[in-house]
This record gives structure tokens, sequence and C-alpha cells, in this order.
């Protein structure tokens, strides 16, 4: 099969083009990688400080009931109220990030949290029903915060380790990816690269060393060498050039014969 050397140039350089557009959708994909694994470890970052902040919430609510009972400022009671407010925003976020895929540790934290915060509103009705026993109130307190600590806490610390865990598992593949993808382009623009100086020395090598053979070959024959070889397999239009020159030659030498013969 000949082809002109237009078409060679076409074909390699098509080639080419196909290569550098698997480069781009590589990159596309990098890139779009790339987005996800931000979304993901942003929405992790929210889960984390919804936490810290829930956390933060629990210790306002003891600071208040200890303002509410033992200084007596009634603030502390409107205070403590607003502070379980605040941690059930906080708590929210965590359960619309991770309710569907850590349901376990949520509830966990859920059931904790329900008898934790229990415990305060008994010890502050129990202190509004019996003023002055401070001894009785400051066991229930002291009850209480033994289970904050026991359970709760753990609990919560269980759940913010999961969400740092998950943020280094998607880094640490994001990061795998990403060198995947960036030996992937390298290794395509590379062969890319190749085919294209392969194609450019091939064709211009082959056009020069079959121009320079038909050039000896019809200088050859102006001199009258008929006997002269010409042995151009390019595949191309200089093939097709030497096999017009070659049946020229032909011509030339049997006419040159008949000559001799009359």
């Amino acid at each position: 099969m000949k082809l002109s050397i237009g078409r060679k140039l076409v074909l390699a350089f098509g080639i080419v083009l196909v290569l550098m557009m698997v480069v781009g959708v590589l990159a596309v994909l990098q890139l779009n990688r790339a987005r996800m694994t931000t979304e993901e470890l942003i929405q992790i970052q929210e889960v984390i400080m919804a936490v810290d902040n829930a956390a933060g919430k629990i210790f306002e609510e003891r600071v208040a009931l200890d303002s509410y009972i033992f200084a007596g400022d009634e603030a502390g009671k409107t205070e403590f109220e607003q502070a379980k407010e605040a941690y059930e925003i906080s708590w929210d976020v965590v359960k619309n990030h991770r309710g569907s895929e850590i349901p376990e540790l949520i509830r966990a934290v859920e059931q904790a949290r329900l008898v934790n915060h229990d415990l305060y509103s008994r010890t502050v009705v129990y202190h509004e029903s019996t003023l002055g026993e401070l001894i009785n109130v400051v066991d229930k307190m002291t009850e209480a915060d033994l289970y904050y600590e026991e359970h709760l806490k753990p609990a919560m610390q269980n759940l913010r380790d999961e969400e740092i865990a998950r943020a280094r598992e998607i880094a640490e593949n994001a990061r795998a990816i990403s060198n995947t993808m960036l030996i992937a382009v390298a290794i395509v623009s590379a062969l890319a690269l190749g085919i294209s100086i392969w194609a450019a020395y091939t064709i211009s090598r082959g056009i020069t060393q079959a121009a320079v053979h038909l050039s000896d070959a019809t200088e050859s024959i102006s001199r009258g060498d008929l006997d002269v070889q010409i042995d151009v397999h390019t595949g191309d239009e200089m093939e097709v050039l030497a096999e017009s020159i070659e049946r020229m030659r032909v011509s030339l030498k049997a006419a040159i014969e008949r000559l001799r013969v009359r």
C-alpha cells in the first residue's frame, strides 16, 4: 500500500493528536478528582469543627449550671438552654454530613448526650426543689460530670478520630492517584513527542535519500549510462517518480538497441 507524503504526515500527526487528546482527558480527570477530593476534605473539616463546637457548647452548659446553682445567677439557666440549642445546631451539621455513613458512631454520641443532658437537667430540677441542699446537688453534678468523661467525651472523640483518619485516607488516595496520573501523562506525552520526531525524521530522511538517488540516476542516464540501477522503495510520490524514470531508462535503452540493430 502506497501512501502519499501528505498522507504519511497526516497519519503521523493524527496519532500525535490522539495522544495529546488522551493527555487532555487525563488532565481533566485529574482536575475533576482534585475537585472531588477538595470537597470531601472541606466536608470533613466542617464535621470536625461541628464536633468541636458541640463539645464547646457542652462546656458552656456546665459553666452556666455553675453560675446558676452556685452563684445564684438566674441568667445561668437561660444560658444553659441557649447552649443546648447551639449544641443541637452544631450536631445537625454532623448528622447531615455523616449520619448515613457512620450511624453507629452518631448513635453512640446521641445516646450518651441524651443521658448526660438529662443528668444536668435533673440536677437543675433537684436544686430548684431542694434549695440549700448543695451537698446533694454537688453529688448529682459530679455524677453528670463523670458520665460525660466516661461516655460522652470518648464517643465524641471516637467520631472526631474517625473523621481525621478518613481525611488522611482520602489525602493518601488522592496523592497516589495524582502520581499515577502524572506518570501516565508523562508517558503519553513522551510517546507523542517520540512519534513526532520519528515521523519527521523518517519521512524527511526517505525523501532526501530518494532525491539524492534519483538525482544521481538521472545524471548517469544523461551521460549515457542506461544500466544504472534505480532502487527507491519509499511507498510515496518519490517511488512513483522513480518508477517513471525507470520506465524512461528502459525505453531509451530499448530504442538505442533498436537503432544499433539497424
